[in-house]
């Protein structure tokens, strides 16, 4: 009881914990006494509070998840669990402890998939993109089995398009010719700012978000509505200015192009 009014700090609350490991970290420690610590405030969350953990679930995360918008999903799903959902600080130390205590030990892909994305929105957008980013890159990684997570990023919202968010699914390719002529600029992804300058890195980014369902070529829908546009505008070119009837030659160009080229591949 003398616990309830000290404030624990990290360093009392390992060796408190470290000592309770010594004396019963193992699979034969009667349930009570696990129950009573999981009752103590010795607890470090992610959010470096010391909380108790019965009655909870508790979890440890994986070391390599970006720490980015952490209070803000963490919230979110403590709120869709009731309260009822924690995530502690890992302390390779007290491993043996935690797992006698049957504290679940989270995956990578399961974090993301059960948690991170699913409370994507309520992230901010600079936090969005630094996990796309990691998630490229351990897309790139040989050693990863990224599928799952993919699959799930697919049906995420990841991006704003007039004040909504957006799966990548709704945007278009910048790098398609067509496309930045005939597009506004809203509907094409945002570059993280570290990558805006590099082509290479561009091109990676790209492809990742390709697989994600980036739209890379003009559906015949597309293509039928790009054409709609242009002959309603090429109707009014008599009222326009030299540069708008240069901007609309361009246009018709392109689209004649991308039409010609389709029909080639295609072919």
């Amino acid at each position: 009881n003398c616990l309830e009014t000290v404030k624990i700090s990290s360093s009392v609350a390992r060796c408190l914990l470290l000592y309770f490991s010594s004396h019963f970290g193992d699979s034969k420690t009667p349930l009570f006494e696990v129950e009573g610590l999981k009752a103590l405030p010795l607890f470090e969350t992610i959010t470096e509070k010391f909380i108790r953990i019965s009655q909870l679930t508790a979890m440890t995360l994986p070391p390599e998840l970006p720490p980015y918008g952490a209070e803000q999903w963490m919230a979110a799903a403590d709120a869709r669990a009731r309260g009822r959902v924690v995530f502690l600080k890992r302390k390779p130390e007290l491993a043996a402890l935690y797992d006698c205590m049957e504290l679940n030990s989270i995956g990578l892909e399961k974090i993301y998939i059960d948690y991170v994305l699913e409370h994507f929105h309520a992230l901010i957008h600079e936090d969005r993109m630094k996990h796309l980013i990691f998630l490229q890159n351990y897309w790139d990684s040989p050693f990863s089995n990224c599928h799952t997570i993919v699959k799930k990023l697919k049906i995420t919202p990841c991006f704003f398009w007039n004040g909504v968010l957006h799966c990548v699914s709704y945007f278009f390719d910048p790098s398609v010719g067509l496309f930045s002529i005939m597009l506004e600029p809203d509907v094409f992804p945002p570059f993280p700012e570290n990558i805006s300058d590099s082509e290479e890195s561009s091109r990676t980014w790209i492809s990742f978000l390709t697989v994600l369902g980036l739209q890379t070529y003009a559906t015949d829908e597309k293509l039928k509505e790009f054409a709609k546009l242009l002959s309603c505008e090429g109707n009014l070119l008599k009222n326009k200015t030299k540069s708008e009837r240069a901007i609309w030659k361009e246009k018709s160009r392109r689209l004649f192009s991308y039409v010609c080229e389709s029909e080639f591949q295609y072919k």
